[in-house]
């Protein structure tokens, strides 16, 4: 009889805490919205440092060699989306993300998982196969384990983390260009790993130790080496209630109790009425080969995504590969590539009460009052607040909209910069406005407008009427939503523009026809387009894409988006005559937005069962969620009703975000230094307050999956009894193994090679296989 072994690590206080979810009286006990699992980490300084621990582990733990002991070479897929702790938050710098950012993004593991006896470890051998700026290298990692975590020492006490050790290098010309080691026993964790290429290009290391001793109590300590900054250390200690940490100069206690920490969740399941899951066909894995190289991908909503090798190397005509799960072949379909995509935007309706508190992105071009202008931006008159993105939301008790924030952008991005106190809008300031206001918000998960009778309301005192959203689509070729011909008045790019702005940036000040440039459109100027079969936008003078292999910077380096377009130039014609005005999109209930670039987000990449007939997946699903009235909790959102957009299981969208410090973990503005994004509050688990509807008034209910917690600092006092881990008890950086050299105790071998593509056993940890055991 196997004896299995959880591979899933936990490092106590420092990025694993266990979260018990409150009784719920519906959907029934049995279904899967009362029994998936719920898993939560601590984010600390400590362990966004060691964030590599927990991405190892999770790799580990999501190929399942527990599961698959004896049973020979397989192929498993792991979720970097899900793994990658750099994929789910980021410093509030790094732009905004496109449509499909919330897609799987796979990563292929070959695993062998061997045990000799009942009385031997448990051994895996694990080769990932990388492509790093187009060149190849291989993970070769070794792992014994010979007790599970929670299994009992000798002594009788509990040991939280298992007996086992890792030894991993990732190899490429012959020498390891990162290698490391992971350890775990009855005393506690030690890992270190060295980088040739850490973060800023330079030679880094890591080391790492973590106790526990009795009663959820322990100590540790961290250290980051890098050639290129200074050396970081920290120590830190815990007990059941506090958790110390000192960096030398900043010796911070913060309170570990759940009642008085944030949570912020990346991750929600979606449940029907009877508590079962709500499953999209968003997309399944497949695979590509070019070059003797297979590349695993993924084929969804938002089109192909795959390594950057493998997606260069993907055009049209391509053929790839569906991954079926049952052991028979998988069905191949022929990919079509264009230099960029059409994004249809269809216009839904919100009451102005129900816009209340929802934040939204917006420019006043016409300037505001100087008055006001001054209260937002110290210096700045009100003909200068055109050139700012300004955050505002409508403030139904003071019957105007607030400013609440402003856009900070310099050459590593732009963040917001939050206003406190927040700035109110008078009737002087919207006058100008009385036609429509727009904007973009993350909460209605695309544009926004309030047209002109909704603004006419408001200016006169009375405030009420509708708001306008938009919900988006991607226009597959030759669909029945695809216009044969569509007319641009704003930001039109074309071809010859395009290869001016590439050819001379400096001179040349943009891609977009010199006829477009002007933001509100009173002339004669216009593109026409002709949107083809093969999914590229021509133009009078060609196809307007940007081409593969471009490098755009500054204000493009997301890539060129157009203004909205129509399909009749005539829906275009100013309402005073005299030329072309592209707010009269707004009014459509349609219109389209076309973007080119060279990344993978800009481009469209479908696939054919047949010439002509895509293959299509759904679309994501809007769902209103009416946020409690508790600003205690829920800050600014609270009693609004907010428009997520669920992507498929584990992936709904749209909860308005805040900034903390990494530091002290307490919120601050989003341009203040390593200012850390994170979501502003969590849906609960709950079956009267975590539930959304659709657009018929249907109830789904709302699980969180993954999230983090964040401590709350206090006083000093508090932690006085707490003992720092000593510095002296770090690993020693020359205790590593090459499991990719013969030489080596480690030696795991060549990587197996398989005589026909090898359909996954394990995606993302489940097995997938009806051999699996």
């Amino acid at each position: 009889m196997k004896r299995t072994f959880t591979t899933s690590l936990i490092i106590a206080a420092v990025s694993t805490l266990a979260i018990s979810p409150m009784a719920v009286a519906a959907p029934p006990a049995g279904s899967p919205y009362a029994t998936d699992p719920q898993n939560s980490h601590v984010f600390d300084e400590t362990s966004q440092a060691i964030g590599k621990v927990n991405m190892i582990t999770c790799y580990i733990s999501s190929m399942r060699p527990d599961l698959m002991v004896n049973g020979g070479d397989y192929v498993a897929l792991v979720n970097q989306s899900r793994c990658d702790p750099n994929s789910q938050s980021s410093t509030a710098n790094s732009g905004s993300t496109s449509g499909g950012s919330g897609a799987p993004n796979y990563q292929a593991a070959t695993v062998n998982s061997l045990r000799a006896s009942n009385l031997d470890p448990m051994r895996a051998e694990v080769w990932i196969d990388q492509n790093h700026q187009g060149v190849p290298d291989t993970i070769f990692a070794n792992l014994s384990a010979s007790a599970p975590p929670g299994s009992a020492n000798p002594d009788g006490t509990i040991n939280p983390y298992g007996v086992f050790r890792m030894d991993y290098c990732d190899t490429a010309a012959g020498s390891c260009q990162s290698q490391g080691f992971l350890q775990g026993d009855p005393t506690g964790i030690t890992y270190a790993s060295t980088d040739q290429h850490g973060n800023n290009g330079n030679p880094s290391s890591t080391q790492l130790y973590l106790t526990k001793g009795a009663n959820d109590s322990g100590a540790g300590a961290v250290k980051l080496a890098d050639t290129g900054a200074p050396t970081v250390t920290y120590q830190f200690g815990y007990d059941v209630n506090f958790f110390r940490r000192s960096d030398g100069v900043n010796d911070l206690c913060f309170d570990r109790r759940l009642s008085t920490s944030q949570m912020s969740v990346w991750s929600y399941g979606l449940y029907d009425g009877q508590g079962n899951r709500v499953l999209l066909n968003s997309g399944f894995p497949i695979t590509f080969s070019s070059g003797g190289t297979i590349y695993q991908g993924y084929a969804g909503y938002w089109g192909v995504s795959m390594p950057p090798a493998g997606l260069a190397a993907l055009t049209t005509g391509s053929l790839v590969q569906r991954q079926n799960f049952d052991g028979s072949p998988g069905t191949p379909y022929t990919a079509v590539r264009a230099g960029g995509r059409l994004t249809s935007y269809t216009r839904q309706t919100a009451a102005l009460s129900a816009f209340a508190k929802v934040s939204f992105t917006t420019q006043f071009f016409q300037g505001l009052t100087n008055a006001t202008a001054a209260a937002i931006m110290p210096g700045t008159a009100g003909n200068q607040m055109g050139n700012y993105q300004l955050d505002a939301y409508w403030d139904a008790v003071a019957q105007t909209f607030q400013i609440d924030g402003y856009m900070v952008c310099s050459n590593s991005g732009c963040a917001m910069h939050s206003l406190n106190p927040v700035v109110a809008l008078s009737s002087q300031d919207l006058t100008p406005y009385v036609g429509g206001l727009n904007g973009w918000s993350q909460s209605y998960g695309g544009p926004v407008a309030i047209p002109g009778a909704t603004m006419a309301a408001i200016i006169g005192g009375s405030p009420a009427g509708i708001v306008y959203y938009r919900t988006q689509d991607l226009v597959y070729p030759g669909s029945a939503n695809a216009p044969p011909s569509l007319y641009c008045v704003n930001n039109c790019p074309t071809l010859t523009a395009i290869n001016g702005f590439l050819a001379n940036p400096q001179t040349s000040s943009s891609p977009y026809d010199a006829g477009t440039l002007n933001q509100f459109i009173n002339g004669a100027n216009s593109v026409a387009y002709a949107f083809g079969g093969d999914g590229s936008l021509g133009a009078m003078d060609g196809a307007a894409v940007v081409p593969l292999n471009a490098q755009l910077g500054g204000q493009f380096q997301w890539g060129v988006q157009s203004g909205r377009m129509l399909p009749s130039l005539n829906a275009l014609n100013c309402p005073s005559g005299g030329g072309y005005c592209e707010s009269n999109a707004d009014n459509a209930a349609v219109y389209y937005v076309w973007e080119t670039g060279p990344n993978a987000w800009d481009q469209f990449v479908g696939l054919q069962s047949s010439p002509g007939v895509y293959l299509t997946f759904d679309a994501p699903l809007s769902m209103n969620f009416s946020v409690p009235n508790d600003p205690a909790t829920y800050g600014q959102s609270a009693g609004s009703t907010l428009v997520l957009q669920y992507q498929g299981f584990g992936q709904l969208n749209g909860v308005p975000g805040q900034c903390v410090d990494p530091v002290s973990n307490a919120p601050v503005s989003c341009d203040a230094p390593n200012a850390r994004w994170v979501p502003a509050f969590s849906i609960p688990y709950d079956a009267v307050a975590g539930v959304v509807t659709d657009s018929a008034s249907n109830v789904y209910y709302v699980k969180w999956l993954d999230a983090e917690v964040r401590f709350s600092q206090v006083a000093g006092a508090s932690c006085s009894g707490l003992a720092l881990g000593g510095l002296g008890n770090l690993p020693a950086l020359n205790g590593m193994h090459n499991p990719s050299s013969p030489a080596d105790p480690t030696y795991i071998g060549s990587e197996p090679v398989f005589a026909t593509p090898p359909t996954p056993k394990i995606i993302d940890g489940v097995c997938t296989s009806a051999t699996c055991p």
